[in-house]
């Protein structure tokens, strides 16, 4: 856990420094994007169908393995710190008990016409929010504990920026800001394009405990198009 005396800067530095093994995507579920699919996180991905949830040729309303989340903290895979467990799909739970941060993104991923957004809700109604990729995602053993949530990135890790939630809600790149970086040159994305796995980290603070703490999101893999 992190004290409130500790920058957001010190804290890059260490998850820049988080190499540890994650978690593999192994829940099963409906496939379908109607709530029933914990790893069914986007409606352009998967079209309706019955089955695991996974990109192994076992689920047919899976049909691509280039965007989707992972590493929950919804009991799936690592517990969470406490047994504070997150909604289906979510991160560990944080103050509001009302599920967890969730991370979704938006726009495509492609290097020469570069829309990509990560988003993110469910967090507390004003509070820091810090952006990560990685090079590797998750490992087998479903995440490693760190300050109240799963850290799921893993090789090389770098932030992408800050910026604070409204309503609990956040957008990175700001979509307000017409002269914005786009994420491919923040994360250092080959121009052939490349994978790359996603997480956001936050502030959070509980009124049963004296000193601020931080959370996680889910995470999300991503396949960068040239």
């Amino acid at each position: 856990m992190f004290t409130a005396k500790q920058s957001w800067a010190a804290l890059a530095v260490v998850l820049v420094a988080a190499t540890a093994a994650s978690q593999s995507k192994t829940n099963p579920g409906t496939g379908k994007w109607d709530g029933t699919d914990p790893n069914v996180t986007t409606p352009s991905q998967f079209k309706p169908g019955t089955g695991t949830g996974e990109w192994d040729g076992t689920d047919p309303g899976v049909t691509t393995a280039t965007s989707y989340a992972l590493c929950f903290g919804d009991g799936t895979g690592a517990p969470c710190p406490d047994g504070h467990f997150g909604a289906p799909g979510h991160g560990c739970d944080n103050s509001l008990g009302a599920g967890g941060g969730l991370l979704w993104v938006d726009g495509e991923a492609r290097v020469s016409a570069d829309t990509f957004q990560l988003l993110v809700d469910g967090l507390p109604t004003k509070t820091g929010v810090l952006y990560m990729q990685g090079t590797l995602g998750p490992g087998k053993g479903g995440g490693r504990a760190f300050g109240d949530g799963l850290m799921c990135l893993r090789g090389t890790t770098i932030k992408l920026g800050m910026n604070q939630t409204v309503k609990g809600f956040a957008a990175f790149p700001d979509p307000k800001d017409p002269f914005g970086t786009p994420i491919h040159d923040l994360g250092g994305i080959p121009m052939v394009g490349g994978t790359r796995y996603y997480q956001v980290i936050y502030r959070d603070h509980d009124p049963l405990v004296a000193a601020p703490t931080v959370n996680l999101t889910n995470a999300w893999m991503q396949v960068w198009a040239p």
